[in-house]
């Protein structure tokens, strides 16, 4: 519904985390410089072998799942809009939304689809807008929710490693899997 009247849910639920932050950076009891976002997703990525579009017929010999992208989206998002917001990881996000124009078959819910998002930009360039904070992406995923390999990763994110470049903060940004719960605490400090 939200999506034919011409929102998105991913907007609604930026609302919500953007309410949440007000009211954690007015507790006493919260440090409000030591604020750190972590967005994930729970949804498995598909094989990379992936033949075959049976998402409306799970009885063939693959499973297919849809990505599940707005736990990474909404971390950065907030950081974006959020200055206090110190440290950010995204798991599991769009690697971009043209990933999801490469393929006849989108595996994306339509909550996570932005209207005209790419007139503004695609996901690098959000991710660059949170320069020089610290940011972790990781698991990224295409519009098939395959992971994405490091080389077309390369390619991909060029315009969030300019950004840190430019701040002269590129060891603030990581890419990969590691321990991300050591490495945001380790940014909150």
């Amino acid at each position: 519904m939200e999506f034919d009247l011409g929102t998105n849910l991913l907007g609604s639920r930026l609302k919500d985390l953007r309410t949440v932050l007000s009211f954690l950076k007015g507790r006493q009891d919260i440090d409000r410089q030591r604020i750190g976002i972590w967005g994930d997703s729970f949804t498995p990525p598909n094989p990379s072998n992936l033949w075959l579009d049976e998402l409306e017929n799970e009885g063939g010999p693959q499973i297919q799942r849809r990505a599940e992208p707005m736990g990474a989206h909404l971390a950065l998002l907030a950081a974006v809009y959020e200055d206090g917001v110190r440290a950010v990881v995204a798991r599991g996000g769009l690697a971009g939304y043209l990933t999801v124009l490469q393929n006849s078959f989108a595996y994306l819910p339509m909550e996570d689809v932005i209207l005209g998002v790419l007139k503004a930009g695609d996901v690098a360039d959000i991710a660059a807008a949170v320069a020089p904070r610290p940011l972790m992406l990781d698991g990224l995923v295409n519009g098939r929710n395959i992971r994405v390999d490091e080389s077309a990763l390369e390619m991909t994110l060029e315009p969030t490693r300019a950004a840190y470049r430019e701040a002269g903060n590129s060891d603030r940004l990581r890419i990969g899997s590691q321990d991300v719960a050591g490495w945001l605490a380790a940014q909150l400090k």
